[in-house]
């Protein structure tokens, strides 16, 4: 699905569809279809027109709920956002980054800027 239409909705609501996500259940993919359906039915309730809002309520629950599985696991047990650990989510180590900074800065005379994180 890549050429002209990179970022087309309707080839996305296509992909991430109820249809898709019944077959991939009905195929022995439980888990993709679970996340296929969890996406179709937020888009719809972001989306989607001549939804009642407790459907629209479900539809958003279940996407917090899907993330919040993968977040923050015990939000079932503590549901406290206190608890949730931004950090642990981040890919890069601070030496790779600190590496990564100073390789692309241009270091002017007098920029001090590298000598203090380098220390």
């Amino acid at each position: 699905m890549t050429g002209k239409r990179k970022q087309s909705i309707s080839d996305a609501e296509k992909l991430l569809s109820i249809a898709v996500a019944n077959w991939c259940k009905e195929n022995g993919f439980p888990k993709e279809g679970r996340v296929v359906e969890i996406i179709a039915n937020w888009h719809k309730a972001s989306d989607g027109r001549g939804l009642d809002e407790e459907t629209r309520r479900k539809y958003n629950l279940g996407m917090l709920d899907f993330l919040l599985e993968d977040w923050m696991p015990w939000y079932q047990e503590k549901n406290d956002y206190a608890t949730l650990d931004p950090n642990r989510f981040a890919q890069v180590s601070l030496t790779d980054l600190e590496v990564t900074m100073y390789n692309n800065h241009v270091q002017a005379p007098g920029d001090d800027f590298f000598e203090v994180l380098l220390v």
